[in-house]
């Protein structure tokens, strides 16, 4: 199982994608590094990050305390101005929002069902 980190050049966005079967590594330890490692390797260069999480397959796994607190110890050097988190399970769209907060991005992060709505509250200035 391979996360799915891409650069979007068309919509000038970061796009984040973890696949169904990531199911017994959700929100570990092992899967904060590997993301932080594509995403790094993905946006070198790239000043005004805009992330795009597309969770519709993910795992509805709960984050662990220690998950959080070693996502907010390692993402400050992320840079993302904005996310969009693409999600139609409650769920997700909770834990998600426990993620965001302990890394203190709740407040430039939405959440949709569409992708196509996502995409335009990235882009906007």
């Amino acid at each position: 199982m391979e996360l799915k980190v891409a650069y979007d050049e068309e919509n000038g966005i970061l796009r984040f994608k973890m696949p169904r079967e990531a199911e017994n590594i959700a929100f570990s330890e092992e899967t904060g590094v590997r993301f932080l490692s594509h995403l790094e390797q993905v946006c070198e260069g790239i000043t005004d990050r805009l992330l795009l999480l597309d969770l519709r397959e993910c795992p509805t796994d709960k984050p662990s305390r220690k998950f959080r607190k070693w996502m907010r110890d390692h993402s400050a050097g992320m840079n993302i101005k904005r996310t969009a988190v693409i999600t139609d399970s409650t769920v997700m769209r909770v834990l998600s929002k426990f993620i965001m907060a302990a890394i203190g991005k709740l407040k430039e992060t939405q959440f949709f069902a569409d992708e196509g709505k996502a995409l335009i509250w990235l882009k906007k200035d």
